[in-house]
């Protein structure tokens, strides 16, 4: 199982804020379920400074529920951690929990769920005097 964010906010307003968020060559998927969106960054480990990376400006939204392991459910609001709860929370949709390896694949793929986003930020590339070793003295 991976780790996943669940907030309940427009699709659209969540790309917007975690597109920035997205260490390079890194990317995520997010996947609208009403009113949920649910997250599946590469990124994201099951270490708590990773998932703060993306929870801690996501709360700014709305409430961030990040399932770790199903007996890890962080809650994160207003920028910092709430909780630790010791089950994941009805709220979120069983299948969000279920699905986050195969999301991942699928996104690999090509294929995603439908009303899906695919993020990816990507490195950035080198100049051509970077490319072929020269300094910008030279």
């Amino acid at each position: 199982m991976g780790v996943s964010l669940h907030i309940q906010a427009a699709l659209e307003v969540v790309c917007q804020h975690l597109e920035p968020l997205l260490l390079p060559d890194s990317s995520a998927v997010l996947v609208p379920r009403q009113p949920w969106v649910s997250i599946y960054a590469e990124q994201l480990t099951e270490d708590l400074s990773d998932i703060k990376e993306l929870a801690v400006p996501l709360s700014g939204l709305n409430e961030v529920i990040v399932v770790a392991r199903h007996n890890e459910i962080y809650r994160f609001a207003k920028g910092a951690l709430q909780a630790l709860e010791p089950e994941i929370p009805p709220e979120i949709p069983s299948e969000a929990i279920a699905e986050y390896a195969t999301v991942l694949a699928l996104s690999r793929a090509g294929l995603l769920p439908i009303g899906s986003l695919y993020l990816e930020n990507e490195a950035a590339k080198p100049g051509l005097a970077e490319f072929f070793g020269r300094s910008r003295d030279e």
